[in-house]
């Protein structure tokens, strides 16, 4: 797979036309069956489940995203996999009792292995 190339032109009132050039699309694999959505919160509970947590979590939303993964040594060559998205919020409590749920991050579950990305 070759790399991106373009042409940018410019004029003093600025970028006028850009023409870019891109490789071609890599056959697509075999078809996959994905982990559903309770099999990902499964996985996630265990990973979380071997954490030492400081405040309660809980799980806010859920999607499954397709993430570019490079392959190995090549910075022009990779694919797509799906991984669950989890978005999660934490509870704060500043000591009076008075604490609030604030968003905190989002975990990624491979689909095909169920490893959660950190």
């Amino acid at each position: 797979m070759s790399a991106y190339k373009g042409q940018v032109y410019v004029n003093r009132e600025g970028v006028y036309a850009l023409y870019v050039d891109h490789p071609e699309l890599g056959q697509a694999g075999e078809p996959r069956t994905i982990l559903t959505a309770d099999q990902a919160l499964d996985a996630l509970g265990a990973f979380l489940g071997n954490q030492i947590l400081q405040f309660p979590i809980r799980i806010t939303g859920g999607w499954v995203e397709y993430l570019p993964v490079p392959n190995q040594g090549s910075f022009y060559e990779g694919e797509l996999r799906p991984f669950w998205c989890f978005s999660t919020s934490v509870y704060l409590d500043d000591g009076t009792g008075q604490g609030d749920w604030f968003s905190d991050r989002t975990y990624l579950v491979n689909a095909f292995t169920g490893k959660v990305r950190t």
